[in-house]
């Protein structure tokens, strides 16, 4: 029954589907020109007999969405003389060994799986150099050796998102990131992007995922809450002794009363030194962190907030906290495939499941052509399937284009630049991993109330301000304000702080991390 269902689901499908001697992996990469992509729904057919092919995913959830998507991929092509051997790859690591032992015994040609790093670095070490390999890892570490992934690789979002930022007249950058090795494998990419792209990093905060109390404190130091309300409190003071204690005109008193019924609406004084905020975390950390930014006040008009795919999630798609926001994500799950697996499971698809459905696709265009898998498998000119362009490289990474979307709580994101369509130019210049930690960056920068508050001419130079900083005060030496003393205008339209605001409290997420990076 359970066949049969696939096999009606693969009819809805169908639409997408009409649109030697040994070597090392990558020998021969980039010899040739890089041209249009390969379509992996083209019609192909295997040469040469009889093919084997094992998939080997764990029991669980991953695994039954990736074996049902490889199964709808199948019985699409009707590819009859390939063998599918499907293998569970559940329980201890001597379990798991052994079960990869048995699917290299049946003289594999093409393995699809596994999902996670631990298992697919030791099947490297079992296998030979020339059995290709479509596993679903997004840690470097354990590719290579003919070892490649179909996963979007974090650093690829990150860059994507940061060349995005000049575009959006955007220079200084915050970035706020997990106390984990995602984060610091992102952080990496950041701070590297940032270089390229000519943006300047103004500060880099850690926090620990899933931790409100770590995510709260790193939003009140990102933000310099505590320096600019000091800031602000003394203007206050300022202004109050002028009402109460100088002899002022008329005019004068009314003026600075109005400046101090504008500095009792608002808990900080100043500007935060970055025009940009950068989330490397999951949706879950960063509706929190964003909720927290604002509420220690974050000025919502000027400093835009920027994420990676992981917040390609619904949980973000409608809060208002992100409206305006942008990030980097794949293109949209096809809608066909989207309805055929529903048929099947009654679930939608994971991104996951359409990646699983893509390596299989590439597997029967890999056994199906002239050339060698390894030829097939690393052409630079890449292919195009369910989840857009993709290019596999010599030491198993991958390459995926990826666009921008913009949140505005509608509940649907909007896409502000397309991906790329080939590989002629350059997607991307930032390569490897880089797991090591990068140093935080604590703001350096400081406020000075006198700045954003303009005396009457009778008073000045009466009144001295030091500057405040998140972590140390800095004394300022006072100087007397003349007529070209510059007044930052106070924004009546920014909302004012309600000392009642709680923020958000995380809803209770089911996660699953792929090598640190969540599978949505």
């Amino acid at each position: 029954m359970f066949i049969k269902k696939i096999f009606m689901a693969c009819c809805l499908l169908f639409a997408l589907c009409s649109c030697g001697t040994q070597q090392q992996w990558g020998t021969r990469y980039g010899q040739g020109p890089v041209g249009d992509a390969i379509e992996l729904d083209a019609p192909s057919r295997i040469y040469g007999g009889e093919r084997n092919i094992a998939v080997i995913l764990p029991d669980g959830a991953l695994g039954k969405s990736v074996r049902t998507a490889v199964e709808m991929a199948f019985i699409q092509k009707r590819a009859s003389n390939v063998n599918v051997n499907f293998m569970d790859l559940s329980g201890s690591a001597d379990t798991r060994m052994i079960a990869m032992e048995n699917a290299l015994n049946q003289s594999p040609d093409l393995i699809i799986g596994p999902i996670f790093a631990e298992d697919a670095d030791i099947l490297r070490n079992l296998k030979s150099s020339r059995l290709p390999v479509l596993s679903f890892t997004s840690d470097a570490t354990a590719l290579g050796n003919g070892i490649m992934t179909m996963s979007l690789m974090p650093a690829q979002s990150v860059e994507t998102i940061v060349r995005r930022m000049p575009t959006e007249n955007k220079r200084e950058l915050l970035i706020l990131a997990p106390d984990n090795v995602s984060g610091y494998i992102m952080g990496n990419a950041a701070l590297d992007s940032a270089s390229i792209y000519g943006m300047r990093i103004a500060g880099l905060y850690y926090y620990k995922s899933g931790n409100m109390d770590s995510m709260k404190h790193a939003a009140e130091d990102a933000t310099m809450f505590n320096a600019r309300s000091n800031a602000n409190t003394r203007a206050k003071e300022i202004l109050s002794d002028i009402l109460m204690k100088k002899e002022v005109s008329a005019p004068e008193k009314a003026f600075v009363s109005a400046q101090l019924d504008e500095r009792n609406k608002s808990d900080t004084i100043g500007d935060v030194p970055y025009d940009a905020v950068l989330f490397l975390g999951n949706a879950a950390d960063s509706k929190a962190l964003g909720s927290f930014l604002r509420y220690y006040d974050a000025p919502a008009k000027r400093v835009k907030f920027y994420g990676t795919a992981m917040w390609d999630n619904d949980a973000m798609f409608r809060d208002m906290t992100f409206s305006g926001a942008s990030y980097a994500a794949l293109p949209a799950i096809s809608p066909e495939f989207a309805n055929a697996y529903r048929e099947i499971t009654d679930t939608d698809p994971e991104r996951i499941s359409s990646m699983g459905y893509d390596a299989a696709m590439l597997a029967i265009r890999a056994l199906g052509s002239e050339n060698s898998e390894m030829e097939f498998l690393m052409d630079p000119s890449g292919f195009r399937g369910l989840d857009g362009l993709i290019r596999l490289r010599p030491n198993g990474t991958s390459e995926r284009a990826l666009q921008v979307m913009t949140l505005d709580a509608s509940g649907a994101p909007k896409i502000a630049a397309y991906a790329a369509t080939n590989f002629i130019k350059p997607l991307y210049m930032v390569t490897g991993q880089n797991r090591s930690r990068p140093s935080e960056i604590r703001l350096t920068a400081g406020v000075n109330p006198l700045d954003y508050i303009k005396l009457p001419a009778s008073v000045r130079g009466q009144y001295s301000a030091k500057t405040y900083r998140q972590n140390a005060d800095v004394p300022r030496p006072m100087q007397t304000q003349t007529e070209e003393v510059t007044i930052l205008p106070e924004d009546d339209s920014e909302p004012i702080i309600d000392t009642e605001f709680e923020p958000i409290e995380l809803e209770s997420v089911s996660r699953v991390l792929v090598d640190e990076v969540q599978v949505r």
